[in-house]
């Protein structure tokens, strides 16, 4: 699970058009439909997190759109050390 502040990067135009069917595919019942395509491969911080009881966690961008993404449709999690 990822939280608020992680930086994400969205996974390669690449890989989703290997999973996509039509142009749209769902990542644990989330889609990620064609316009979402321009993301791929920007990197973006986590601001918000939504956990319904019984879904998976979807996550809120610090991008211009609402749309909402899922754990399977990131790449990695870039993490900062910790300065003592």
């Amino acid at each position: 699970m990822y939280n608020v502040g992680d930086v994400v990067i969205i996974k390669s135009i690449e890989w989703f058009s290997h999973q996509c069917d039509c142009g749209k595919a769902y990542f644990d019942a989330q889609p990620f439909a064609l316009h979402m395509y321009k993301y791929c491969g920007r990197k973006f911080k986590i601001e918000r997190v939504s956990e319904l009881i019984g879904y998976p966690p979807v996550y809120f961008l610090s991008t211009e759109t609402t749309d909402a993404f899922t754990a399977p449709m990131f790449e990695l999690v870039i993490q900062f050390p910790i300065i003592e």
